[in-house]
């Protein structure tokens, strides 16, 4: 089964020294949410608990996830570019303060 829909989790600072995390779950398809500002474990939970209730409203399919901890300019310039450039440009972020966890799930 190829993969159906792409979702890139973006969790990032409000600033380089702040405790104020921020965060966005975008779909290939063009959807989006945002969590709250938070702490970071806060924030990694909302964001994940808005892309379970994306998830839902999806057919069985093979789903790829994209986790990114980035900084704020990192994830600003990802949420101006296309779902397609988006997930081609996640694809080799990995390294300078920015961690990438991609992982496939199955919708049911």
């Amino acid at each position: 089964m190829n993969i159906g829909t792409r979702f890139a989790v973006l969790l990032y600072q409000a600033t380089p020294d702040s405790h104020v995390w921020l965060g966005d779950v975008i779909s290939s398809e063009g959807a989006r949410n945002a969590p709250g500002a938070g702490l970071r474990d806060d924030v990694a939970a909302e964001a994940d608990d808005l892309l379970w209730e994306m998830l839902k409203g999806l057919p069985p399919q093979r789903v790829e996830v994209w986790y990114v901890r980035t900084t704020k300019e990192i994830a600003d310039s990802l949420k101006h570019l296309s779902p397609t450039a988006l997930f081609l440009r996640v694809r080799g972020l990995e390294g300078d303060g920015t961690t990438v966890d991609p992982q496939i799930l199955r919708t049911h």
